[in-house]
């Protein structure tokens, strides 16, 4: 099968985030698929931003499409996006070249899905609608955008639409059904892959001994270290773990990771916490073992009723240590495999028992409960096994297509 997957943030270990397209790149081709994923050459996310052009990262290739820096959420960011979609335009011709049999729209929005499907139907194409995150929902709720402005209502309309015209839409969120339902959009067929493991498929590198060290210092004379690792962004409520270490100051935190939020928390940061920076996947889940237990949240907010899959949790799983998982969304991946404890994070206090609870055990029994989260991950939630059911999807929508 020769699959066009389109995303205009896609990175690779070398690069950095977003990962997922790689690493379903990478098992298709493993399985004898071609690929080629589309991006653009700038992304705020990265580590390294690649420059324009054809690109070729541990065995996945890349259609880099030129475009311009930006910082944060403002005009910049929205032009940034303009010019991925006009570049995509521009270069279907050559896309169209490659002869894919599926095409998958993946960006974070929504607005390349018209460039995708025009595509789709040129090459007689299976076309997919992978949806990451809710918008605009997602962007009313945590950012306090009207769902009136004209820029919410465009992006409404351009989901709507990748929704109700594709030929599959795959969720990485487990209720989008709910979602459809509500606001009454109907999907031809609806299926959830979510983000998998990304430091599971990546062996075990040893991290860096200056890491090592810093872990062993914050840790030492105190009862157990929790660990934060992600992005210091407004939706992870990192503040709230900065909150916890300043309540529990016989215990030690760590966090790392990079973002916007990061400088405003050093001028806050108690003693018994300490913030390193973001490392690459193959060195993280080193330092994630290191810890006794370790702590993920979000914003309580109401669209985590459709479900999450955050990056970093199928990482925290996969490490084999109990998580502390703050959200409202009750069925996740934690509550289901019995890794952890879910508290609501209305509830600050029940937040700071469970990480006493869980410090209270032996390391044996913690052990016990982590193990639940690795299994878990080895069997649903590895890439391996994300891709062989992304590509049965395919098929199964290739199979509809071919007896139309």
């Amino acid at each position: 099968m020769r699959i066009l997957l389109i995303d205009q943030y896609a990175g690779s270990l070398r690069m950095g985030m977003e990962y997922r397209p790689f690493c379903l790149a990478r098992e298709w081709e493993k399985m004898g698929d071609q690929v080629l994923v589309v991006s653009g050459s700038y992304s705020h996310l990265r580590r390294k931003n690649p420059a324009p052009g054809l690109l070729r990262e541990d065995g996945v290739s890349y259609r880099i499409l030129s475009t311009p820096f930006y910082q944060g959420n403002g005009w910049r960011r929205a032009a940034n996006v303009g010019r991925f979609v006009w570049e995509l335009s521009r270069n279907e011709g050559e896309l169209a070249a490659f002869s894919p049999d599926a095409v998958i729209c993946s960006s974070t929005h929504p607005f390349d899905f018209r460039v995708g499907k025009h595509l789709a139907g040129r090459c007689g194409a299976a076309l997919v609608f992978e949806l990451h995150d809710i918008w605009p929902l997602s962007l009313t709720e945590l950012y306090g955008f009207s769902p009136d402005g004209p820029l919410m209502r465009l992006i409404a309309r351009e989901e709507r639409r990748a929704f109700e015209e594709s030929d599959g839409v795959v969720s990485l969120l487990p209720d989008l059904s709910l979602y459809l339902q509500q606001q009454k959009i109907h999907a031809r067929r609806l299926t959830c892959i979510p983000n998998g493991a990304v430091c599971a498929s990546e062996g075990g590198k040893r991290a860096p001994a200056r890491l090592v060290r810093i872990l062993r210092s914050v840790r030492e004379g105190r009862r157990g270290l929790v660990l934060y690792a992600g992005g210091f962004a407004r939706a992870n409520a990192v503040d709230r773990f900065v909150a916890h270490a300043s309540s529990l100051p016989d215990v030690g935190f760590a966090a790392i990771g990079e973002g916007r939020e990061k400088a405003d928390l050093l001028t806050d940061c108690p003693e018994n916490l300490c913030l390193l920076p973001g490392v690459s996947p193959d060195l993280l889940g080193d330092l994630l073992r290191r810890a006794d237990l370790l702590w993920i949240g979000t914003r309580d907010l109401p669209f985590y009723q459709y479900g999450i899959s955050m990056n970093k949790l199928f990482d925290y799983m996969a490490a084999g240590r109990p998580v502390v998982f703050e959200t409202p969304c009750v069925k996740n991946p934690v509550s289901d495999c019995g890794c952890g404890i879910t508290v609501s994070p209305s509830d600050k206090i029940a937040v700071r028992r469970a990480i006493e609870e869980l410090l209270q055990l032996s390391p044996a029994e913690r052990g016990i409960i982590g193990e639940r989260g690795r299994r878990a991950v080895a069997g649903r939630y590895s890439y391996p096994a994300l891709a062989k059911r992304y590509r049965v999807f395919l098929e199964e929508l290739l199979d509809v297509k071919r007896t139309r």
